[in-house]
């Protein structure tokens, strides 16, 4: 990159197994990384070739440079937990939020809407949103209390949106069943293959913290769906929301028991036309 260009790089910084530096050269400056644990091989040869991907797709020295550290933001997750990639409790969200996409979404409006629609990887308070129609997903375990963690104020405030929807899945998390996370990350793949929003939904795995690179760390635990729920989030639903806050408190969580929301369960045959008649189509 150009010197001048360089000089207003906000570094980021590494992790325990990938190094990043600047080298400075007269007539440029270069942005390198380099690996200090072999044991993370893969995943720094699949990061490397998609940071690069990405800044070589930019026609301007600012954007490039632009592209290339907002890329790698994506994959350093990953690095700090490289050799142990996620967790049971986070395959089982990602996995209810990928089902959402493949049964909910996408029969409904298309591979491309669906995804444009998953916001939540890009860090907004909900999972999904569409022509201002909230859809916030969570999951437990079958054998767990089946309380969900809410992470702020604003995830189950429906004040600036038509309508907001609650989706529960209850999980039976088994050893060698089939629909395990990367055969789900397989079937919405599969559904985008050639569709303009493809690069959109690999960006929002890697911002989830999910790399083919650690597909095999997830294929022994399976998510097999024992119970899904809908609940119709509105007045009187039990929830903290930002105007219930007095001045000067904020980002709170708290814990929700699903059994609590009973009153304001809708059937869930009823989802698709509710969405389709929000949509007007």
């Amino acid at each position: 990159m150009p010197n001048d260009v360089a000089l207003a790089v906000d570094m980021p910084s590494g992790t325990k197994q990938v190094t990043v530096s600047i080298e400075r050269r007269p007539e440029a400056t270069a942005l390198v990384f380099g690996l200090s644990e072999d044991g993370s091989k893969e995943l720094f040869a699949a990061m490397a070739a998609d940071v690069a991907a990405s800044a070589a797709s930019c026609d301007d020295p600012s954007r490039a440079t632009e592209a290339w550290c907002g890329r790698y933001a994506k994959w350093r997750r990953m690095f700090e937990g490289s050799g142990r990639g996620l967790s049971v409790k986070r395959q089982m969200g990602l996995c209810s939020e990928l089902l959402t996409l493949v049964e909910d979404l996408v029969p409904i409006v298309g591979f491309d809407s669906a995804v444009n629609a998953w916001i939540g990887p890009n860090g907004n308070p909900r999972d999904f949103e569409i022509s201002g129609f909230g859809l916030e997903v969570k999951a437990s375990g079958a054998n767990e209390p089946q309380v969900v963690p809410i992470s702020n104020e604003r995830q189950l405030d429906d004040s600036e949106l038509s309508g907001l929807v609650l989706l529960h899945r209850s999980f039976d998390i088994v050893r060698g069943g089939t629909q395990t996370l990367p055969e789900v990350v397989s079937r919405i793949r599969s559904l985008g293959d050639g569709m303009s929003a493809e690069g959109g939904l690999h960006d929002k795995l890697l911002a989830s913290g999910y790399a083919d690179e650690n597909a095999e760390l997830y294929r022994t635990t399976a998510f097999e769906t024992k119970r899904t729920r809908m609940f119709d989030v509105r007045d009187g639903f039990p929830r903290i929301t930002e105007t219930q806050l007095l001045d000067g408190v904020g980002s709170v969580s708290y814990r929700l028991a699903i059994d609590a929301c009973g009153d304001f369960e809708f059937p869930v045959a009823e989802w698709g036309p509710t969405l389709r008649n929000h949509l007007g189509i």
